[in-house]
């Protein structure tokens, strides 16, 4: 009535404080997760640098048989040319001049053969590193001419430490330990504290208090349930993967080790047999000291040989990017001495 008017007004905070570690543990599953995506990454690279590698030695290759097939061509050539002189003098029959003639077609095919080859395996790689058709992409380096792996025991050592599959793999274990440490803390119940101010009829009231709530029936049973079953699953796949890489980089050791051995059968005296041959053959027919015939078995004798020494490099270097990726190691990452 009179004139005045009184103004209750009531201010409150509340703050949830959780006494179980939950924090904590959300914080290392957050860690834990971001470390499996990183992993992952790693070996999404892994992946592709191995595609990548395999094609890079299949250019190497195929331009080393094109420098072969090359050589074999000017050879077959002087070769005809040399019978057909032989012929017009009349020391040989045509029929070696028209065998000669056949071989130098057959040269120049198992040119075009391998020169096509090359353009296939250039473009191959330009599409692998994601670039357009119209650009080309030429290989520089060489094809391995012999082992440089370490024994098996380095190899799954390494690949146990620093395997980004088997790295993602204990992170995501990490992870869902973290998650069943978590189900377990929130079993737990959390204190709000809480404080409030009011005002009525011109006092003032503060107020504070604890609330603690009681679980009777809800311990977050089932979220533990699952959140463990999740952790063991997890830890079985990490083991089962383990086996897994082992296995695949066995496989693959075997194969470098047969890759190696074939190289080896190529050693210093067969090379240097090959070459000695080569730079006899047209020789020795200019001069008359052999037939056109054993001149043929002679000449495919040799490219059969140069090939043959050309694809156990390129299989060693296949091998060894084989057996690199199983292991999840870098292809530049060199290795020194031979302990296991």
């Amino acid at each position: 009535p009179g004139g005045g008017s009184e103004l209750d007004a009531q201010v409150g905070l509340q703050q949830r404080l959780e006494i179980g570690g939950q924090r904590r543990h959300r914080v290392e599953r957050a860690k834990a997760l971001q470390s499996a995506s990183q992993a992952q990454a790693a070996d999404v690279d892994r992946v592709v640098t191995q595609s990548v590698a395999l094609v890079f030695f299949e250019v190497l290759g195929a331009a080393n048989e094109l420098e072969l097939t090359e050589e074999n061509a000017k050879l077959a050539e002087s070769l005809y040319e040399i019978a057909r002189s032989r012929v017009s003098a009349g020391a040989a029959a045509p029929l070696e001049e028209n065998t000669a003639r056949i071989r130098r077609a057959d040269a120049t095919r198992m040119l075009v053969q391998a020169e096509a080859r090359l353009q296939s395996a250039e473009f191959r790689l330009a599409t692998t590193l994601g670039l357009s058709s119209a650009e080309t992409v030429q290989a520089q380096g060489e094809l391995p001419e012999s082992a440089s792996l370490p024994p098996l025991g380095r190899l799954l050592a390494a690949a146990s430490e620093n395997h980004p599959r088997l790295l993602a793999a204990r992170s995501t274990v990490d992870a869902s330990q973290s998650d069943s440490a978590l189900a377990d803390a929130e079993a737990w119940p959390d204190l709000t504290l809480g404080a409030s101010y009011s005002r009525e009829e011109r006092d003032d009231v503060v107020m504070g208090g604890v609330t603690i709530p009681i679980p009777v029936f809800n311990r977050n049973q089932g979220e533990r349930v699952r959140a463990k079953a999740a952790a063991r699953r997890t830890a079985a796949v990490a083991r089962s993967l383990q086996l897994e890489i082992e296995s695949e980089i066995r496989r693959s050791y075997a194969n470098y080790e047969a890759a190696t051995r074939s190289l080896t059968a190529f050693d210093a005296d067969v090379l240097r047999s090959q070459d000695e041959n080569l730079e006899l053959i047209e020789a020795m027919f200019q001069a008359g000291k052999i037939r056109y015939v054993d001149v043929i078995l002679l000449q495919r004798e040799v490219i059969e040989g140069r090939l043959g020494y050309l694809n156990a490099r390129l299989e060693l270097a296949r091998a060894e990017v084989a057996t690199r990726s199983a292991a999840g190691i870098a292809l530049t990452q060199n290795f020194r001495g031979n302990q296991p």
